[in-house]
């Protein structure tokens, strides 16, 4: 398997690199020439109806007021009828347009870092070889970086928290060249085409690329793609989120235990709200009212304890 071939099961299987171009400015275009035709055979329709209604032709006047009269006019009079039902097929595929144009516009970016992944695996001997040539293979350049959309697996893979993307984006380069690459498997002697039919690929896997020298690339040099499953790179960040969820609250009030005056408690607690509310933005999809629900939980935790717990030291 070469090619397109090679790259289309590449993407079948790792939804990380499905990214295209939207090409946002032909798709304006396209708009743009559907709404003057529409704003053209518009005008034209209200000519012919205009002309309709003040004519010496009893017939035609009755367009206006009945739709029976108007359909089944005789032929040379149906010129009004004959309009609508050109405007009526445009009019559908300039709202077919329209609806595509909205979908396409809640569709996001790719990340970076996937965008990176996916030129990696282009370049690679082992696996796209760059065989794309002519406009094709500048179809990813930086140019056209605002120009690009991202298919997500699933509403989840979509809806993943800013913690969750950074675990499965730049900090799993450097968790593998501090930590994964002691331990992780080498595929490089595996082909994509022949792993996606293996059970090394049926699972949510991610993949990452090594610095040269760290494995050895095979023999022009190149460097192996490794791969990492999903699932475990978002338990981490789980574990994570968890870890700081359950510390923060203990270390406000074993920090509030320890300061004797007032004012500096309501400071701390003042410091300790915001630095709560910062990290429920940062590792959670929470919405604002429910940080703000939850910030005001974690504050009225900290005022009862200042309130009742005195101080060692009353001045």
């Amino acid at each position: 398997m070469e090619g397109y071939a090679k790259l289309s099961s590449v993407i079948s299987t790792d939804s990380e690199f499905a990214i295209y171009r939207k090409f946002g400015a032909l798709n304006a275009q396209n708009l743009l020439y559907y709404q003057a035709e529409l704003l053209g055979l518009e005008d034209d329709l209200n000519d012919i109806a205009s002309k309709d209604r003040t004519s010496q032709d009893s017939e035609k006047r009755e367009f206006a007021f009945s739709w029976a009269e108007l359909s089944h006019a005789a032929d040379g009079k149906n010129l009004q009828h004959e309009k609508f039902i050109k405007i009526r097929k445009t009019l559908k595929e300039y709202n077919e347009c329209l609806i595509q144009q909205t979908r396409i516009a809640k569709l996001e970016r790719p990340s970076s870092y996937n965008l990176k992944m996916l030129r990696r695996w282009l370049g690679h001997s082992s696996y796209g070889n760059s065989f794309l040539y002519g406009l094709e293979k500048h179809a990813w350049d930086d140019k056209y970086k605002r120009d690009l959309i991202s298919i997500p697996k699933s509403d989840t893979e979509a809806n993943k928290d800013w913690l969750s993307r950074l675990f499965l984006g730049s900090l799993l380069d450097h968790y593998h060249k501090l930590i994964g690459r002691h331990y992780k498997v080498n595929y490089s002697d595996i082909s994509p085409a022949e792993a996606y039919h293996s059970d090394i690929a049926n699972q949510d896997h991610y993949w990452t690329s090594i610095e040269k020298n760290e494995i050895p690339g095979d023999a022009a040099g190149n460097n192996p793609m490794i791969r990492y499953k999903n699932s475990k790179l978002l338990h981490k960040a789980d574990v994570l989120s968890t870890i700081i969820s359950s510390a923060l609250p203990i270390a406000a009030i074993i920090t509030l235990n320890f300061i004797d005056r007032m004012i500096i408690r309501l400071v701390t607690i003042t410091l300790f709200t915001m630095t709560f509310s910062l990290i429920l933005t940062i590792v959670t999809n929470a919405r604002r009212v429910e940080i703000f629900a939850a910030t005001a939980a974690f504050a009225s935790v900290q005022v009862i304890f200042v309130g009742t717990t005195a101080p060692s030291d009353s001045h």
